[in-house]
């Protein structure tokens, strides 16, 4: 995520936004790393209705920050 996050802010983005299935335990590593929960909305993955939950870095700064930090504490 480090590197997304350093190749996206050397394009001149700002923010992340990333989708989740809510079953997905994995959505954890994203709140670890510091993404905020928005809103959810259905979708469909083939014949499947499934929940996805919008999370969001409003800056890539507090992402690159957590990051660091997971890194640096393993």
């Amino acid at each position: 995520m480090r590197q997304l996050a350093e190749s996206l802010k050397k394009q001149g983005c700002n923010s992340l936004v990333v989708y989740v299935i809510k079953d997905n335990p994995a959505r954890r590593f994203y709140e670890k790393l510091g993404a905020i929960p928005v809103n959810s909305e259905t979708s469909w993955i083939g014949d499947q209705e499934v929940e996805e939950i919008r999370y969001e870095w409003v800056s890539l700064d507090s992402l690159l920050k957590k990051a660091e930090q997971s890194t640096t504490h393993q």
